[in-house]
């Protein structure tokens, strides 16, 4: 069962490594979009004011509805940015699970010979 447990322990802490890098990613990606939801805020108000018809079906919605669209609007190219990142990094985080395994069998080998 040792072998085993050092494979699963050697899973587990790629596994890890993959989530603590993924969860980075997305942290950052979370401000990005706090940034760019405070952008799309100012930039809605100013483009709604330009136009009388729209400006006033916008402005006479309730609040929780203005904040949702803007959200929403404001989720879209976050969500393409995290789904090109994740496609990005998943043949190096792929390899460097190959690689923290080989390196548990190589160490695991030269523990067998001495």
């Amino acid at each position: 069962m040792g072998k085993w447990d050092e494979i699963l322990n050697s899973i587990s802490r790629a596994f890890f490594c993959v989530f603590i890098a993924w969860g980075a990613g997305a942290l950052t990606l979370i401000a990005l979009e706090l940034l760019l939801l405070l952008i799309a805020f100012f930039s809605l108000e100013d483009l709604f004011s330009y136009f009388n018809g729209y400006r006033e079906s916008f402005y006479s919605s309730e609040f929780f509805e203005k904040h949702l669209i803007i959200i929403l609007l404001g989720l879209i190219p976050v969500s393409i940015i995290q789904y090109r990142e994740l496609c990005r990094y998943e043949k190096s985080y792929l390899e460097e699970i190959r690689r923290s395994l080989e390196r548990d069998k190589k160490s695991q080998e030269d523990g067998k010979k001495d």
